[in-house]
């Protein structure tokens, strides 16, 4: 039997349910919710740091999201006397305030109320928000019975009604958008309020952890999730400047000849084939994986800022719809008293560098850079898979030459983008290629200045490996993410 958070490729679960019923709450102080956009590019938390009740009303306290923009701090930071407060409101707006008749006003970031009153009488319209111009109502359509992400669930429904004052409709996102609300799964189609109204973007429910439905947790057996067949092929290279001999750069990959599904654990039985780039002699061995069932690599926030950057995104590998998640890691570190971040004192530039899972596959790629004092880096990237029978990227065979991995010296910034890249680089560029994610190049482009800009905005939304050939010969890689 598969996991009760285990989620294939297409996002159907399997789950069993045994909490209490909710009577159509929305939600309460400890649910933990993941919603995306449509297309789920962009994914966001719902997650309570705190809640206070005074009489009539709850008070529910969003987790707060980090500043994109500096403000001046106290701390003692270790380059300019700066940093980036985490005080910003999330997706869900600055706090929401809940009645005892089940009015829930969301405060964007203007702290102007965004009110859904939940009215059940049949053909009801109740006011969302107005302004000098536009009016938002919530028209309601009954209830149903349905399927949400697997779970047959009694649903009441409310349709966004977009209109100017005279009640002429706008033809917007969130015209005819729903409302929904489960009877035990709560709120599970919504839109985001952050930035409303200037900002319509309806959203759908993709995970929870009460009742534990969809995506909510990343273990490793929900990573590594593979049937007989499927293949997974790495290149794994180390460099150091001062250490030539520890350098080296070789291949290998794993193929799952055997799949055991086990109460606290998934066993495989797999062949390895590794070999060193450029040479002939090809190791071979056969060995047993086991991931288990528990342990969380990452659970709902997925994207709470905490000293990493974290992104959780399904990205088109192939025709497979698969979940992305990155962490990356600034140089930065964490003042308690202003709940902030900024630059820390290491005694010299920290290691920076990122780690990229996908669900099903496993580990994407793994990158970690020093170039002070003893300049280093480490890589470790996807390079092909075979996953219910579909081949994607390209496979490097024994004998292919060796490739030059040299130490990265370039940013990409600011990533993800629209598809504008400034690229900033410690040496003279000649060319540069862009890879999507099924291996193909989608630009090559010659450059001959060591700032320039990147120019991907005909690309479609997704992940793009980046390779820059600098003048002396030596290779750079790095990704990007485009996003709309």
């Amino acid at each position: 039997s598969l996991p009760p958070h285990f989620v294939l490729a297409s996002f159907t679960v399997l789950t069993s349910l045994g909490s209490a019923a909710q009577d159509f709450a929305p939600f309460n102080a400890s649910s933990q919710k993941l919603f995306a956009t449509l297309d789920h590019a962009y994914t966001y938390s719902m997650v309570f740091d705190s809640t206070t009740v005074d009489s009539n009303l709850t008070t529910y306290h969003n987790i707060k999201t980090l500043r994109d923009t500096l403000a001046a701090s106290n701390c003692p930071w270790w380059g300019a006397p700066e940093c980036y407060r985490q005080d910003q409101p999330t997706w869900g707006g600055g706090r929401i305030e809940s009645t005892n008749d089940s009015t829930h006003a969301f405060f964007n970031r203007w702290n102007q109320p965004v009110n859904l009153a939940l009215s059940t009488v049949s053909g009801s319209q109740t006011l969302m928000y107005a302004d000098a111009d536009e009016q938002f109502l919530l028209s309601y359509e009954g209830e149903s019975t349905m399927s949400v992400l697997g779970l047959s669930e009694s649903v009441r429904k409310w349709t966004i009604l977009h209109q100017d004052l005279d009640g002429t409709p706008i033809n917007s996102p969130l015209n005819g958008s729903s409302v929904s609300v489960g009877e035990t799964i709560g709120l599970f189609t919504f839109f985001r309020v952050d930035s409303f109204p200037l900002v319509l973007v309806p959203t759908k429910l993709v995970g929870q952890s009460e009742p534990p439905i969809g995506l909510y947790t990343i273990t490793p057996a929900v990573l590594h999730d593979h049937q007989p067949g499927d293949e997974v092929q790495y290149s794994d290279s180390h460099w150091e400047l001062y250490q030539p001999g520890a350098n080296y750069h070789r291949y290998y990959k794993y193929i799952y000849l055997e799949r055991v599904d086990l109460p606290d654990s998934i066993r495989y039985l797999v062949r390895y084939e590794g070999f060193d780039a450029g040479q002939t002699e090809l190791y071979v061995d056969t060995f047993i994986q086991k991931f288990p069932r528990t342990g969380p690599i990452a659970s709902i926030p997925f994207d709470r800022f905490n000293g990493t950057q974290p992104i959780l995104r399904a990205y088109d590998f192939c025709g497979l719809s698969l979940w992305y998640f990155e962490t990356s890691f600034p140089a930065i570190g964490y003042c308690e008293e202003e709940h902030c971040w900024g630059g820390t004192d290491t005694n010299g530039p920290p290691t920076t560098g990122w780690s990229s899972l996908v669900v099903g596959l496993g580990p994407f790629s793994e990158y970690a850079s020093n170039n002070y004092m003893s300049p280093f880096n480490d890589q470790t990237w996807l390079t092909y898979f075979k996953k219910n029978g579909i081949e994607c990227m390209n496979e490097v065979m024994v004998g292919t030459p060796e490739a030059v991995i040299p130490p990265t010296v370039f940013t990409l910034s600011p990533n993800p983008s629209d598809g504008i890249f400034k690229i900033s680089s410690e040496k003279p560029v000649l060319g540069v290629e862009v890879v999507d994610p099924q291996g193909q190049v989608v630009a090559n482009i010659a450059l001959d200045a060591q700032r320039t800009k990147l120019d991907l905005r005909s690309a479609a939304n997704g992940l793009y490996v980046v390779r820059l050939h600098f003048a002396d010969g030596a290779v750079g890689t790095g990704r990007v993410v485009i996003g709309r």
